[in-house]
Formats: C-alpha cells, sequence, structure tokens
C-alpha cells in the first residue's frame, strides 16, 4: 500500500451558500481538504494564509468576478491551478497567456461528484508538476527524472531500482507500489516523469493497466515492464499510449537507460507537436489555422449572447524592403519584435495572431461599444512610434490596419476577413501607417442574401444537390480504398456551388439536418451498389456538421441507413473537425460512444487546425487523421509546415491511427509526405471530386 499522503488543499469561492455547501461537503469525501469563501475578497485574504493546489471559482459574482480573482489570485498562488464552475450554459472564455495555463477546466453545474472530483484530481497533477517545474528552474532540474515503480515482485523492482542507479541519468527519486490502483492514486496527487509498470499486477492483467495509466497520467512517460516476450502485445501496449516495452529477462541498464531517454524524448515530441500545430513558431502567436477557428467560437458566443466582436488585419507597410535589405535573419528578429507590441497594445482578452509573413490579425471580444476596435487600432499605430532595434540598425515601422466588425460588416466568419482584409488594402492605399474601417452589409448585399436563402429552400425542395467522389488512394498498394462524399449544389443556372458556401448557410437556416441525412443516404446507397459491382473493400467517408450532433438523432439517423442500403458499420467513416470533437458536451460525447459501439469509423478531418488533445483521440477511439492540405502545401519546398505534417504522421502511427494527407496536388508534395511514411493521399494529383465516378476506377496517373 502507498503511504496516505497529506490531502490536496483546494480553494471554491461561490456566493451561494448551497453550492458552497455541496462542493465542501463532496470534496471531503472525495479525499481533498476544502476551504471555501463567499467573495473574491475573502478568498484574497484566505489565499494570503494558506497555500493551495486548486482553486475553484464561480464566474459570475457580485463585486469581483471569476477571472478578476483569477488574475487577481495569480500573484498570491503562482502554482495553484484554477477550476471555474458555473452555470452559465456553453460559457465559451477567452483566457489571456498567463490565464491560459492556470485555468485547466471548466465544470458545469449542477455537476456529478465523481466528475468533479476527477477534474480536482487532474488539476492537483498538474500543480505539482508546475510547481515541481518552479522548483527546478535550474538547468541541472530539467534533466532529473521522478519515477514510479509500479511492480509487485521485491526482487524485481530491487533490480530496477539497481539498474537506474548505475545509469548515467539523474534521478529525482523512484517511488513504488505493487498494485495498480494504488500507483493510480499516486498519480492524482503527484506528477512523474516515467511510469515503469508490470503488465501482471495482483489488481491488473493485461494491456488495461496501460490505458488506465495513460488515462490517469498523460503527461507522463509509460514503460512497460514485462516477464512476457510478446511482439504483438508489445505493439498492441505501445498503440494504447506505452512509449516503450521492455521484457524483464533482457533488461540491463544500458537497456534501461536507452528506454528512459526514449520515452521522455518521444513526450517531448508530442508536447511539441501539439504546440507547433497551433502556434506560429517564430513569434509564439496563434496561428492562421487557430484563429479562424477562435473566431469560429466567439461568432457563436456573439450570436447565443447578441454581442459584437471586432477583426482586425494587420500589415506590416514596406516590411519587404527591409527583408531584402538588411536579410531575412533581421526580418525575423523584426517580426518578434511586432508581436510583442501588438500583445502589450491590445487587452488581455484579445486574441492575436500571425497570418502569415508580415501579416497579423487580432479577434476583440466582449467589445463595450462600437468605439473599442478604433481605440486599439490607435494603441497599435503607437506602439510602432518607437524604431525597432535590429542590432545592426534601428528601423522605423509602420502598419495598415482593417477592421470588420459582428454584426454590422459580416456575420459569418469569411465575411469577416475578407471585410477586414479589404479594409486593410484601403488603409495602404489611403497612405499607409492608418486604419480603416469597413463599411456595413449594403442593400445589394443584404437582398443577395436574402435571395440565396430563398434559392436554398428552393434547392432542398427541388433535390438540386448532388454528391460528388474523391478517391482515397494507398500508395503502397496503389489501389483507392475508401471514397469521400463531397456535397454540390447545382443552381438551375448550371453553377457548381462548393460545400464552403453551402453548409454555413444551410446551418443558419436549420436545413443542415435535412440536407445532411439526404448526404448520408444518397452516399451509402452509392457505396451499396459499388459492392454489388464487386467493390467490397471500399469505404465511404462523409462529412458531419456539429448541428447534427447537437439537434438531430445522429446515432439513430446512422443505424437506419446502414441497415437501409445493408452495410457494414465499418464500410462507413464519419468525418469530424476538431473543435466538434472537443465542444465535450453530453449530446457529442454520447453520439460518438454511439457510433463507436455500432462499429462506424470516425476520422478528424482537417487535422493539426484546432484544438484537439491526444487524451480526446483516445478517449473516442479515433480511427483516422487527416492533414490539412495547409501542412500539405508546405511539403516538398522547405516551408517548416512539412515538419508538421511529418510529426501528425508519427503521432498517428505511435497511435495506431490511419493517416490521409488531404489536398495532395504535385509529385513533390507526393514525394514528400510519402517519404513521411504517410500511405494513405487524397487530392488532384490522384483524383480530382467527379459526380459519376465508379468501383471501375483505375489506377491514377501519378502511381501507374
Amino acid at each position: 500500500m502507498i503511504d496516505r499522503l497529506c490531502p490536496p488543499k483546494v480553494l471554491f469561492i461561490d456566493d451561494d451558500p448551497a453550492a458552497r455547501d455541496a462542493f465542501a461537503r463532496g470534496m471531503k469525501a472525495a479525499g481533498f481538504d476544502v476551504d471555501v469563501a463567499d467573495s473574491g475578497p475573502q478568498a484574497l485574504g484566505l489565499a494570503t494564509q494558506r497555500r493551495y493546489s486548486v482553486v475553484a471559482t464561480d464566474l459570475r459574482m457580485p463585486g469581483m468576478d471569476g477571472l478578476s480573482l483569477i488574475r487577481r489570485m495569480q500573484s498570491l498562488q503562482p502554482a495553484a491551478a484554477f477550476v471555474i464552475v458555473t452555470g452559465l450554459p456553453d460559457v465559451d472564455l477567452k483566457r489571456d497567456d498567463v490565464s491560459d495555463r492556470s485555468i485547466v477546466s471548466i465544470v458545469a453545474k449542477p455537476w456529478e461528484q465523481e466528475d468533479l472530483a476527477a477534474t480536482l484530481r487532474t488539476a492537483v497533477a498538474l500543480h505539482r508538476r508546475w510547481e515541481s517545474s518552479a522548483a527546478g528552474a535550474v538547468s541541472q532540474a530539467d534533466d532529473s527524472l521522478s519515477i514510479l515503480l509500479i511492480e509487485d515482485n521485491p526482487g524485481d523492482a530491487e533490480l530496477v531500482v539497481t539498474y537506474l542507479r548505475r545509469t548515467s541519468l539523474i534521478v529525482a527519486g523512484v517511488d513504488r507500489v505493487e498494485r495498480l490502483g494504488d500507483g493510480l492514486e499516486r498519480l492524482r496527487a503527484t506528477s512523474y516523469d516515467v511510469v515503469i509498470a508490470d503488465l501482471t499486477l495482483p489488481d491488473a492483467r493485461g494491456l488495461d493497466a496501460v490505458t488506465r495509466l495513460q488515462g490517469a497520467a498523460p503527461d507522463s512517460a509509460i514503460i512497460v515492464l514485462s516477464g512476457l516476450e510478446d511482439d504483438e502485445l508489445s505493439v498492441q501496449a505501445v498503440q494504447l499510449g506505452a512509449q516503450d516495452y521492455l521484457t524483464k529477462e533482457r533488461v540491463d541498464e544500458h537497456t534501461l537507460e536507452r528506454s528512459l531517454r526514449y520515452a521522455t524524448e518521444r513526450k517531448r515530441a508530442e508536447r511539441r507537436l501539439a504546440h507547433l500545430a497551433h502556434h506560429d513558431e517564430l513569434t509564439g502567436l496563434t496561428n492562421r489555422s487557430t484563429f479562424r477557428e477562435r473566431v469560429d467560437h466567439a461568432l457563436a458566443r456573439c450570436r447565443r449572447q447578441q454581442v459584437g466582436l471586432g477583426v482586425m488585419f494587420l500589415d506590416l507597410d514596406r516590411f519587404k524592403m527591409i527583408n531584402d535589405t538588411m536579410g531575412h535573419d533581421a526580418g525575423d528578429i523584426l517580426l518578434a519584435e511586432v508581436a510583442t507590441r501588438l500583445k502589450v497594445a491590445v487587452r488581455e482578452s484579445d486574441t492575436v495572431a500571425r497570418l502569415g509573413g508580415d501579416e497579423f490579425a487580432i479577434l476583440l471580444e466582449d467589445l463595450e461599444g462600437p468605439h473599442v476596435p478604433s481605440e486599439i487600432a490607435e494603441r497599435v499605430i503607437r506602439a510602432f512610434e518607437e524604431p525597432i532595434d535590429l542590432g545592426a540598425a534601428e528601423v522605423a515601422v509602420t502598419t495598415s490596419i482593417g477592421i470588420a466588425q459582428y454584426p454590422n460588416t459580416a456575420e459569418t466568419v469569411e465575411g469577416l476577413l475578407k471585410a477586414a482584409d479589404a479594409a486593410m488594402y484601403r488603409a495602404k492605399a489611403a497612405g499607409r501607417n492608418s486604419y480603416r474601417i469597413a463599411q456595413g452589409y449594403d442593400d445589394h448585399g443584404a437582398r443577395a442574401r436574402l435571395r440565396l436563402e430563398g434559392d436554398m429552400l428552393r434547392a432542398v425542395e427541388r433535390d438540386e444537390f448532388l454528391l460528388y467522389y474523391q478517391p482515397q488512394v494507398n500508395l503502397r498498394t496503389a489501389r483507392i480504398v475508401a471514397v469521400e462524399a463531397l456535397l454540390r449544389w447545382r443552381r438551375p443556372d448550371g453553377t457548381i456551388i462548393s460545400p464552403r458556401r453551402i453548409v454555413p448557410l444551410l446551418e443558419d437556416m436549420g436545413l443542415i439536418g435535412r440536407v445532411g441525412e439526404w448526404v448520408l443516404s444518397t452516399a451509402c446507397e452509392r457505396l451499396s451498389s459499388w459492392q454489388r459491382e464487386g467493390r467490397t473493400d471500399l469505404r465511404i467517408a462523409v462529412n458531419l456538421s456539429a448541428q447534427q450532433f447537437d439537434r438531430y438523432d445522429l446515432v439513430g439517423t446512422v443505424d437506419h441507413v446502414l441497415a437501409e442500403w445493408s452495410l457494414e458499420p465499418a464500410m462507413l467513416e464519419l468525418e469530424i473537425t476538431e473543435s466538434t470533437l472537443m465542444r465535450d458536451t453530453r449530446r457529442t460525447n454520447a453520439a460518438l460512444d454511439g457510433l463507436k459501439e455500432m462499429g462506424v469509423r470516425i476520422a478528424i478531418d482537417d487535422f493539426g487546425t484546432g484544438y484537439s488533445s491526444l487524451a480526446y483521440l483516445e478517449r473516442f477511439a479515433i480511427d483516422t487523421l487527416k492533414i490539412d492540405q495547409s501542412f500539405i502545401r508546405g511539403s516538398g519546398n522547405g516551408e517548416k509546415r512539412a515538419s508538421v505534417a511529418g510529426a501528425i504522421v508519427g503521432l498517428g502511427q505511435r497511435l495506431g491511427l490511419d493517416v490521409i494527407a488531404e489536398g495532395v496536388e504535385t509529385g513533390d508534395q507526393l514525394r514528400s509526405i510519402q517519404g513521411e511514411g504517410c500511405e494513405v493521399v487524397q487530392g488532384y494529383l490522384v483524383g480530382r471530386p467527379e459526380p459519376e465516378w465508379g468501383a471501375d476506377w483505375g489506377v491514377p496517373p501519378p502511381l501507374s
């Protein structure tokens, strides 16, 4: 048995006495040392007297709201993890750079006691890691390892410890427990760099131990130390989340040291991949794809709460001249300094992103009035009044800014971005170093929107929609293994409209459920006909909208369609976005669980452009990652995005997932992604979307 640890200290703040009482009773029973406060000032007073692992707070309280309290509390409790407990439906918080790490979870009222306790245990583990990291800021501490050994055989455990002493590694400490349950309890309270676990324990047998350890310690490297020499078992262990598999008969100090170095490096690489997928490497700012996701999320919140937001596009004036004259290294220094000045100029609630080159964007949320974007634009312009020191010289930099606002300018992500971009070019044309505000909808635009909506309604009634099919090709076998069904709208004049314009309109008009069911049924009907022609191994891929999870019986619909066309569930792959996966609503979770129980495959579309975590990939047993084409475009020409594509391929392989490269259009891109180990591709190079292609498709020209 493990030693009893001091219960983690938790502070809960809520102005509702019933909520404070329920929290205190439930969490004390779960093993936490709980203090409660009824207001921000009272909580700050307690924080000067005690150190807390976790601070949980309501969002809306009289006097001082939850976010303001967290910002004040961080100076008093720098290593604390913060949890928001709120009754606000679908709360969507924008967090500044400091609190972004500290706020680890949002819990909805009324909560389930077990779920809340699990959230607090995760928060405690993060607090321990942050505390340990802060205490070991000295360089040596970064290389030291804390190890949890789960082994019930005393002789084997002693041998492992002996081998560890003989390695050249700096081991900060080794804690040993004999049962998996004790190890899980220890992991909830303490953070470890590495977990070494036997697969044969008194309370666990086989690979279930790996799954449970991965869930309890997602940031820890896991090494299986087993008495069984089984290649298939070792592969399965790695697929479930272990970083390595060692057999007891073959392990020695050299093998163990190599495994520890390898396992910890793989964990670091995974964390690095997650960061690269969402941030610009040079400046550390949010990247283009993640910025679009944040604007999308912010728009959804604005529609619910009927508030406004702003989007700013910025372009540095005459950056190309500076870059060409002084060199790319000087240009990189300049861009990094620009990012720093932009972050200082905006508010804490705003998001600054680098879109690429010398283009930046800012998302302005929680606008107190239509004047706010102009005030921030003026602050940004003033931020560049001082020259920037590039070492060899100081340079004067100015910026041109375009501003678009919801709902005055546009009501969609695409509309806002295009309007802000156009306004920015107007600022450049007006003499640079200035800003322009995009004008609102004119009558012509409004009438065009109404006509489009009317045409869309008639399109639904007249069956004007059709499906195009695009193949997914296995490079190793040169065979088509799946086909993606892509929605198109053929207007009466013969114009073909793409899903980028169709789907947002269908969602706004509440028609996505009806059309989505038609897409699913039509695609499955086509697959059924291909199977009758002999292609029994072919899969069909269909895209889902997030609204189909919220408003419709998605699982029942899929089950009915599969039965109607006599298809095996594994022959259907449903594609969802990362944002849909991460919504974490009960309806979404229940639908995904139901689909997986049925045997339907799930793919993450445009992977690398959203927020998904590795834990979610495992939680819902995702089958396929589709690399976003923005990373594929960087392949083959030396861009850094190519390294992200390769990292995603490696991640998918480690997790045992299929990986598909989208948007492959050139031979260089094909060779590059194939060199990274990706076996399945989709794109114009191997097959354009076509309405009438069939199961007799031949070998794509580039592979023949």
